[in-house]
């Protein structure tokens, strides 16, 4: 026998003595993986058996491979269920007959938008791995549990528009990976965590609509990621702190409709890629900043409602970019500055209630693009400039309880979208212009 072939005997047998140690492990790994794999769809067809029936969830069967049911995400060799998203899925029932535990691959639960009741089970904490989470629009009650603090993994959280009570548990800011917190439209109330500045990685914070009261955690500012901070339709108070200043990625700040005090934060000024600001129904004192002109980015600026005085700020007529403004319900006591004409493309213009007097400026003309403007109980003095007349495209025209005088508008109703119009509580005179007779779009009673 030759050396050569001595040795492919010698390959042959090693190499069978390889695969004969390894097969057991083969063998036995299989075993576990279907074993997994088993209990995984044991527990989804368990719960399956709790809920109402839906027709999302008619594939999940006992005969049906579980990664091939609607609604079921698995990894790249179907060995495991990392997923279930079922938004909008006609599901009713509860999470208590979910055996999480039996589900330790998943990484996303989207059930959002179905009817589930009861409360958040504290077991859901046994998912590691999970990133993201949102139950929003369901019906569920009760405390958010406190285990919900294990999930180190989440990224997203999703809690809106449900019937939790109690109050947001402080374990939630061990969730240091949180780019997205949103739990809105609930019965929540206390405090914002004063460690909320933990999530360094929050990039949109939502806690609205709901009764949370207090202050907002001078902490907030360490979250120097955020972009969307969203704290409106709650019971805060106190002023907003200094420490937002530190925000300077901050595109949108919605605090409206809360018992917030104080003036304006100047440092707003500084956060100019702030394209939202919302602070309207509030009670800030003292007067809009001048230098808010110095915000090119902004398309919203709403600050109604509030205990403001003094005079609105020729600067505003830097804001180019404002689609929306509502100024109403303060107390100045100046002019409609000419520059306001500048913001071409504002739709919305709200300046009731607010004390203003003088003419309305000529350059109000300029602003094409106005389909809602809203000028009633105010101090307006003079006619309607000519220049009014470019106003074509007007959907809500209300000028009630002013001083005014001279013709009505002769084009108001040339765009044929105008809506509504009133100027009653005025001292207008000539006759009815025979745009607005033929106007066909006006509503009934206006």
């Amino acid at each position: 026998m030759s050396h050569g072939t001595t040795q492919s005997i010698m390959f042959v047998y090693i190499l069978y003595l390889l695969l004969s140690s390894l097969w057991p492990c083969l063998v036995f790994q299989q075993l576990v993986v279907g074993m997994t794999l088993q209990a995984q769809q044991t527990a989804l067809l368990n719960w399956k058996g709790t809920l109402g029936s839906s027709p999302a969830i008619i594939s999940w069967q006992q005969q049906v491979h579980p990664c091939n049911w609607t609604g079921i995400m698995c990894d790249h060799g179907s060995v495991a269920v990392t997923g279930i998203s079922l938004s909008n899925a006609g599901l009713d029932g509860n999470l208590d007959g979910l055996n999480f535990s039996a589900l330790p691959y998943l990484d996303y639960i989207d059930l959002s938008f179905n009817y589930l009741h009861g409360e958040i089970p504290a077991s859901i904490s046994s998912l590691a791995v999970l990133s993201y989470l949102d139950f929003t629009s369901n019906r569920m009650s009760g405390n958010i549990p406190y285990s919900i603090g294990n999930l180190q993994s989440l990224t997203t959280l999703g809690l809106s528009m449900n019937n939790l009570t109690g109050q947001i548990p402080v374990s939630l800011v061990n969730l240091t990976k949180l780019t997205q917190l949103v739990i809105h439209q609930t019965m929540l109330s206390g405090r914002i965590p004063e460690e909320i500045g933990k999530l360094t990685n929050l990039e949109l914070l939502q806690l609205s609509n709901s009764s949370l009261t207090g202050h907002i955690p001078p902490s907030a500012g360490n979250l120097t990621k955020l972009n969307s901070l969203r704290l409106y339709s709650n019971q805060l108070s106190g002023s907003i702190p200094s420490t937002l200043s530190n925000l300077i990625d901050l595109q949108d700040i919605q605090v409206g409709v809360n018992h917030l005090s104080g003036p304006i934060p100047g440092f707003l000024v500084n956060l100019t890629k702030l394209d939202r600001v919302l602070l309207y129904k509030n009670q800030f004192t003292g007067v809009i900043p001048r230098e808010i002109g110095m915000l090119s980015n902004l398309t919203r600026l709403e600050l109604a409602d509030n205990l403001l005085s003094g005079s609105i700020p020729p600067s505003i007529g830097n804001l180019i970019g404002l689609v929306f403004l509502d100024l109403s319900n303060n107390q100045f006591v100046s002019n409609i500055p000419e520059e306001i004409g500048n913001l071409v493309n504002l739709i919305t213009l709200n300046l009731y209630g607010t004390q203003i007097s003088g003419p309305v400026p000529a350059t109000l003309g300029n602003m094409i693009n106005l389909r809602y403007l809203r000028m009633f109980d105010n101090q307006l003095s003079g006619p309607l400039p000519p220049e009014f007349g470019n106003l074509t495209d007007m959907i809500y025209l209300s000028l009630i309880n002013n001083f005014m005088v001279g013709l009505l508008p002769s084009d108001v109703c040339r765009g044929r979208q105008l809506e509504y119009f009133n100027v009653a509580g005025n001292m207008f005179n000539g006759s009815i212009p025979a745009s607005l007779r033929r106007c066909k779009s006006l509503q009934q009673g206006t």
